[in-house]
């Protein structure tokens, strides 16, 4: 290795910037693509596809290993929007998502569910404020509930969540989430409200209608009357 090399930060001939695009091509693009296609085109780098998989691998190891140790990569804290109130306003969130996977040799495998967390302003809805664009924090991995809920507190501290008057907490209402949401703004939020995502609780009003009312014509009326009135009247629980 070249001394100069550790001087100017290189890693196999490639500068931070350079392992940072090629890291963020193959996130986003598979890695024959990202290296024939996209790097060449948007950044002049022409690198084999296993250097793409390589570096993209070594980097996403690194980044969940500082994670797992408790470390929050610095960014300016969030400035949180304002409710129609003027308020402060925050969201969190957490849910697990499907991502489809393929064998060594290209065959079908199981796909596997990550956790997709986030903390976020979402664009202001005060009147006569021009709308801002979403600012947000995201953490991710196959992990269990609890250490992705404990990764989310972390990136909420970060973001400045303390600062906001009103946090929203947005979930499906799978099993656990609710209690996910509270520990990680536990503290930190002065007022905190819990909402349940209109699809997921329509979800529930079709499958109660399919059990109480037997004909479709019926069915589908009724349906439409409830999902109205959870949408614009709320529920009580």
């Amino acid at each position: 290795m070249n001394p100069t090399d550790n001087e100017l930060g290189l890693i196999r001939k490639q500068t931070p910037a350079a392992q940072e695009v090629i890291a963020l091509a193959g996130v986003l693009d598979p890695f024959e693509e990202g290296a024939q296609r996209v790097l060449p085109t948007l950044a002049g780098l022409n690198v084999s596809p296993s250097t793409v998989q390589r570096t993209t691998e070594e980097i996403g190891t690194d980044i969940a290993q500082r994670r797992e140790a408790g470390e929050t990569f610095e960014v300016p804290p969030i400035e949180w929007g304002r409710d129609a109130r003027g308020r402060a306003l925050a969201c969190v969130g957490v849910d697990a998502t499907g991502v489809p996977q393929q064998g060594e040799h290209a065959e079908k495998a199981e796909g596997r569910m990550p956790w997709v967390a986030m903390v976020f302003s979402p664009p202001g809805t005060a009147p006569r404020k021009r709308r801002a664009r979403m600012s947000a924090r995201y953490v991710s991995g196959l992990m269990s509930l609890g250490e992705i809920g404990g990764q989310l507190r972390r990136e909420c501290r970060a973001a400045g969540l303390a600062q906001a008057e009103i946090v929203v907490g947005l979930s499906d209402g799978g099993a656990g989430l609710e209690g996910c949401l509270i520990d990680a703004v536990a503290g930190m939020a002065g007022e905190f409200h819990l909402i349940l995502d209109f699809y997921h609780a329509a979800e529930h009003v079709r499958e109660f209608a399919n059990v109480l009312v037997s004909d479709e014509e019926s069915r589908r009326k009724q349906v439409a009357q409830w999902c109205d009135t959870l949408k614009h009247q709320g529920a009580r629980l």
